[in-house]
């Protein structure tokens, strides 16, 4: 999910729950962020990606990649991804997982997306800035260190990438990225993602249009 100027946002549930005053209080003092809660492991894997940009002195782009340490993909490259570990919030998780794999701190800043694939594996794409640390050299079982590359290398794949699924995700964080910049105190925004009453199941849809 890309951000548009102009946009607007619609949330579409099916909560079969009454729509009274009361249960609206109810729904109001209970909502929550599901981005920032824990969340149950028995749904399924969830896996969070971090996307991270540094723009070059000619203005050219370069992505954060991590060089695996797994031996079915040794020495490849890929973005900073992973699972969220039993007890960790989705936010958590992507911050966990490209400090451990890239050596940098980082805050997200956005939702790029949201992949689902069968009844249980969701990939929560992020858009993420770099507050802190350095630069992983050493190798450890994470990875064996982060580097940076241009976009033009990685679309490519002048690289040794260990899969090309998320050049799709670099397109939606440039987009994003381009979109920041010129609707700056217009762009809506997915971060936080509300939910209503806690343990209640619902199914949304979240459509953007471009006026």
């Amino acid at each position: 999910m890309s951000a548009n100027d102009e946009q607007s946002d619609k949330v579409i549930t099916n909560d079969n729950t009454d729509s009274d005053n009361n249960d609206k209080a109810t729904t109001t003092s209970a909502t929550a962020t599901a981005i920032d809660q824990s969340i149950d492991m028995q749904l399924g894997t969830y896996i969070v990606v971090g996307i991270i940009f540094r723009e070059r002195d000619d203005g050219n782009l370069e992505l954060l990649l991590t060089q695996e340490a797994k031996r079915r993909c040794l020495e490849k490259w890929y973005i900073p991804a992973g699972r969220v570990e039993p007890g960790e919030t989705i936010l958590d998780g992507v911050i966990r997982e490209v400090l451990e794999e890239t050596g940098y701190k980082c805050e997200p800043e956005e939702l790029l997306g949201i992949e689902v694939q069968g009844s249980g594996w969701y990939r929560f794409s992020f858009y993420c800035n770099i507050i802190g640390g350095e630069r992983k050299v050493i190798a450890d079982n994470e990875s064996l260190g982060a580097n940076w590359f241009s976009i033009d290398e990685i679309i490519a794949k002048k690289i040794d990438l260990r899969a090309s699924d998320f050049l799709k995700i670099i397109e939606k964080a440039m987009e994003y990225r381009q979109k920041r910049k010129q609707f700056a105190n217009n762009l809506s925004r997915f971060l936080p993602i509300p939910i209503s009453v806690d343990g209640l199941f619902i199914e949304f849809a979240i459509l953007r249009t471009i006026k």
